[in-house]
């Protein structure tokens, strides 16, 4: 009981800053995730995060325009929440880009979810849903569709992941639009 309750003071006194590192870790990606935005002139949009139930930051560009959008959604994975902030372009037609922010997959199975697998989000797009194949030959994975290679042994993670993207993407793209 003891230690549960440490755990928990743990928790709440380091909460804040848990949160505030999430948000310097997302604000890092901005222009992996939106090409062209200038990071530190994106800005958190109160009214879509409000509609639509997730953050939703607003990339701009030196000159002020409007180069793209970040959603951060969540789901569950395997083992628990993976978070994972979305880039789309300004026309919401494509995906940019995406990055695990949180995981707690399988270790050296699911985990891979964060490694250079995630490239295969990059220019997908938002038309149709992605859908998570197995063992795709090299000639399939040429071909930039709607198609995501499963990390192999790790599928339920791989789907997860495509799963969390496809949702955000069809919940906020008729309010970004």
């Amino acid at each position: 009981a003891c230690f549960a309750a440490a755990l928990a003071g743990i928790h709440l006194a380091l909460k804040d800053k848990i949160a505030k590192n999430q948000l310097n870790a997302i604000d890092e990606q901005i222009p992996v995730l939106i090409p062209g935005a200038d990071g530190t002139k994106t800005e958190l949009d109160k009214q879509l995060t409000a509609q639509l139930g997730m953050e939703v930051r607003t990339g701009i560009n030196t000159q002020g325009k409007l180069v793209g959008w970040v959603l951060r959604a969540s789901g569950a994975g395997f083992a628990d929440k993976i978070e994972i902030p979305i880039g789309l372009d300004a026309e919401t037609t494509k995906i940019t880009g995406i990055y695990i922010l949180e995981q707690k997959e399988t270790p050296c199975l699911g985990d891979k979810i964060k490694t250079d697998w995630n490239y295969q989000y990059k220019n997908q797009p938002t038309d149709k849903k992605l859908v998570v194949v197995k063992g795709m030959s090299s000639e399939q994975k040429k071909i930039k569709d709607d198609k995501i290679d499963a990390i192999s042994g790790a599928t339920i993670s791989s789907d997860a992941v495509t799963s969390i993207v496809n949702d955000a993407v069809t919940k906020a793209k008729p309010a970004l639009l």
